[in-house]
């Protein structure tokens, strides 16, 4: 799990306002797909000390394993709390390519008393 400040003041959030982003390890990419997003931060002009990856034992990279919502909201809630940050972008309710863990981030945030 990452979080990387967004560059949304475009639209009325400042630009170091953190959002969560999700990647693994699914085919050992793990440290390719850290790369891809420090250097995709890097292209919108997000330095990479902006950016907090977060392994855990509990949310294993794989397309069809679904992560448990309410550890997921306890995650995002404390990094929304240390940043106080006040809009969360995330995948839709199909994890928009239909996978289980891009749609169990979509649950989390909308579970009573976790970012809503």
């Amino acid at each position: 799990m990452e979080f990387v400040h967004s560059p949304c003041d475009r639209v009325g959030v400042p630009a170091s306002s953190p959002t969560p982003k999700m990647t693994g390890n699914f085919y050992n990419q793990g440290e390719v797909r850290k790369k891809e997003l420090v250097q995709s931060c890097a292209v919108l002009g997000i330095p990479s000390s902006s950016v907090t990856i977060l392994d855990h034992r509990d949310l294993p990279d794989h397309p069809k394993v679904r992560w448990d919502p309410e550890l997921i909201a306890l995650l995002i809630l404390d990094y929304i709390t240390m940043h106080n940050i006040n809009l969360v972008m995330t995948f839709d309710k199909n994890g928009v390519s239909g996978h289980a863990n891009h749609a169990a981030v979509y649950y989390a945030v909308r579970l009573p008393g976790s970012c809503t």
